[in-house]
């Protein structure tokens, strides 16, 4: 059965097997198994790891810092205390900071930091880091895949409703209003500035 523990356990040791046996594999297969362990309750091995992988390992990538520093945010987040949101701010921090990370990278990251800011109630950065992410927008849709379209709505989802938090009615609705027109345009095919 997919999604028990049973299941979780054994595919945390597939992908230890496989850091192990494929050293091209070894940094993202360590990261899978990460996000593994802390969906099992092993929270603290899984970040012994990550913090070792990112002390220590040389071909870490930006993209792969940017993961394992999300991954660590969601743990510290999931402890459900308030010193745990304090510190899954201050690693989605790191996670943002970045700036040689891929349009993509970059919106993920953002996503990933603005969900802890709203689940945090500070609404205001969220909205900012929601906003960020709208700014990177696909322009036309033969440009854009729809994994950039699915980030695009997220965020626009994100910033009203972060909007909406701050009693920000107007503004919540224009946004709404706006989003709404620019991806009806982009996919018609207009260029959307």
């Amino acid at each position: 059965l997919i999604g028990t523990a049973d299941s979780l356990a054994k595919a945390a040791e597939m992908y230890s097997l496989c850091a192990e046996k494929y050293p091209e594999l070894k940094i993202p297969a360590s990261i899978q198994q990460a996000s593994v362990l802390i969906r099992i309750g092993k929270g603290d091995e899984a970040e012994s790891s990550l913090k070792h992988i990112l002390n220590k390992e040389e071909s870490l990538t930006p993209e792969h810092r940017t993961l394992i520093l999300m991954t660590l945010s969601n743990k510290y987040a999931l402890e459900g205390t308030t010193e745990g949101l304090k510190k899954a701010l201050q690693v989605g921090e790191q996670s943002i900071s970045d700036s040689s990370l891929s349009k993509k990278w970059r919106s993920l990251a953002l996503l990933h930091h603005a969900a802890i800011c709203s689940r945090s109630g500070e609404f205001l950065t969220a909205y900012r880091d929601y906003s960020a992410v709208l700014e990177l927008k696909p322009a036309e849709r033969d440009g854009a895949t729809d994994r950039e379209w699915a980030i695009f709505h997220q965020a626009a989802i994100g910033a009203v409703a972060s909007l909406l938090e701050l009693e920000q009615y107007k503004d919540a609705a224009d946004l709404a209003d706006a989003v709404a027109k620019a991806a009806a345009m982009a996919r018609a095919g207009d260029v959307v500035s």
